[in-house]
């Protein structure tokens, strides 16, 4: 099924309308994957599926782009930086420690989508951090974070990356 809106509303937004898509549907999970060639799609599907497949009591699955057995020696240093310090604000402002707190490569029970406020969330590039913020505040949730090969991407990346940086801060510092 393909959902195409009339403009573009965000990246945010496209990952809502999947999620409101999928929350009428009887499947089990929901999976984020990025096709932009800074991760293989397929070894990364194998390897979400494969943990729920291993752990089925788990929740949510993320892959973290700095555990310690991932590679990012293909990842620019800026982004590398950038993402520490986004790391530690995030368990600081949020009480939240994980890995990767801006992943968006995920795997997701279905029925704990509905338990955050998703709907309620930045249509643009911020809407990851905060998902994963409000997943890992739900009560009882069991997560497994899995480690990911990561190289920036051929193409040039469209987000503006110190703009997106003082979002992200303001939207920590509010939590906070």
């Amino acid at each position: 099924t393909l959902i195409q809106h009339k403009s573009n509303y965000g990246y945010g937004c496209s990952i809502k309308s999947g999620f409101e898509y999928f929350s009428s549907k009887t499947v089990s999970h929901v999976m984020i994957i990025h096709g932009d060639n800074q991760v293989d799609p397929a070894w990364l599907m194998e390897k979400l599926i494969g943990t729920v497949k291993l752990k089925p009591d788990t929740d949510l699955v993320l892959a973290s782009r700095f555990k310690p057995e991932s590679s990012i020696e293909n990842y620019s240093i800026l982004r590398r930086l950038g993402n520490y310090f986004f790391n530690a604000m995030t368990t600081f402002c949020s009480g939240h420690r994980m890995s990767d707190s801006g992943t968006a490569m995920i795997i997701v029970r279905n029925d704990i989508i509905n338990k955050v406020p998703f709907r309620n969330l930045s249509n643009s590039w911020q809407f990851h951090p905060q998902l994963n913020i409000l997943l890992y505040g739900v009560p009882g949730i069991r997560i497994a974070e899995i480690p990911m090969d990561w190289a920036d991407s051929e193409a040039d990346s469209t987000v503006p990356l110190f703009r997106y940086g003082l979002i992200l801060l303001k939207m920590l510092l509010w939590y906070w």
